[in-house]
């Protein structure tokens, strides 16, 4: 079991990781390229598919292989570093959230609050019978 820190401890955690999102917020609705960005920093550097995967020492069919499951979101994360490191580029990795924390924090607890309430509020309307 856990040690509580207490209220200030978790909202100084709260504000810290929002700080943190700050950047990633901005970028977060950009839309991605069509064949993803591996294809179009590639294709940007007038690399080929040849000459990236000569730098990796992976067969051209590798590349177009790891291009596709870039596209479709099926590539590992320490692929998709390896991929970058080759192009001089790195991955930036976020989870960005769709509300500020401090609202998906309270909207969960006014959840938590109603299922706990319901019983209640259900017996209550019984007795009020």
């Amino acid at each position: 079991m856990g040690v509580s820190l207490g209220p200030d401890y978790t909202n100084l955690k709260l504000e810290q990781t929002e700080e943190l999102l700050r950047p990633f917020r901005r970028v977060a609705g950009a839309s991605t390229p069509r064949n993803g960005w591996v294809r179009a920093i590639r294709d940007a550097l007038g690399l080929s598919a040849m000459q990236l995967a000569a730098r990796l020492n992976v067969t051209r069919q590798s590349i177009e292989d790891l291009e596709r499951n870039e596209a479709s979101g099926k590539i590992t994360l320490e692929r998709l570093t390896k991929l970058a490191g080759a192009m001089n580029c790195r991955v930036v990795y976020a989870l960005v959230p769709e509300q500020p924390l401090a609202e998906i924090q309270r909207d969960r607890a006014h959840t938590i609050a109603r299922r706990q309430l319901e019983p209640v509020s259900h017996s209550m309307k019984l007795e009020a019978q």
